[in-house]
């Protein structure tokens, strides 16, 4: 797959879930508490944990897309702004995600007292406050300073002959149509 190929790092295709994830979560726990049914907050429970590995998987990608890019790329210091951000995000969520595990077991009868809820609720505001000035940054990174989708020169160079070789392999295959451009605009 082309667009695989040319992918620096695995960053991009795991970034989006931990967003998706939380922010869904966070419906569903609010749903919870304006409504009191069970199934949200259980839902909500289910999403926090699903976010907390995607989190955890990100991050993990991240440290990779960080060391690909190298210390001279345009905006590397605010790499590590972003990488701080988000490991608070994935230490909240993953905290959260073991609280909702104790609350669902209920091992202790404490953990269905209201201040444990409250906790619980505060922890996903802050994971979620977290979460989006976080993406903010990895937002900046990629359309302000071009990490990720900039290439250093070598990176280019070697994908543009890949390519070139695999435009002269089609060449040889169909064979060249002409196409007439004054009909129309492009």
């Amino acid at each position: 797959m082309p667009g695989l190929e040319s992918m620096l790092n695995l960053h991009p295709l795991f970034v989006h879930f931990p967003i998706a994830l939380t922010l869904v979560a966070a419906l569903f726990v609010i749903l919870h508490l304006a409504t009191r049914r069970a199934d949200f907050i259980s839902m909500g429970s289910s999403l926090i944990y699903l976010a907390a590995v995607s989190a955890v998987m990100t991050t993990v990608t991240g440290y990779g897309a960080a060391d690909s890019l190298g210390h001279d790329s345009p905006g590397h210091d605010f790499v590590h702004t972003h990488r701080d951000i988000m490991l608070w995000y994935t230490a909240l969520i993953s905290t959260l995600a073991v609280l909702h595990g104790l609350a669902r077991s209920n091992i202790w009868g404490w953990l269905s007292h209201w201040a444990f809820k409250a906790a619980r609720l505060l922890l996903l505001a802050a994971a979620v406050v977290m979460l989006i000035i976080g993406t903010d940054r990895g937002g900046q990174l990629v359309f302000q300073y071009g990490m990720g989708v900039k290439m250093p020169e070598q990176k280019t160079d070697a994908i543009l002959d890949r390519s070139a070789d695999q435009s002269d392999d089609d060449a040889q295959e169909k064979p060249e149509t002409e196409h007439d451009h004054s009909t129309h605009e492009h």
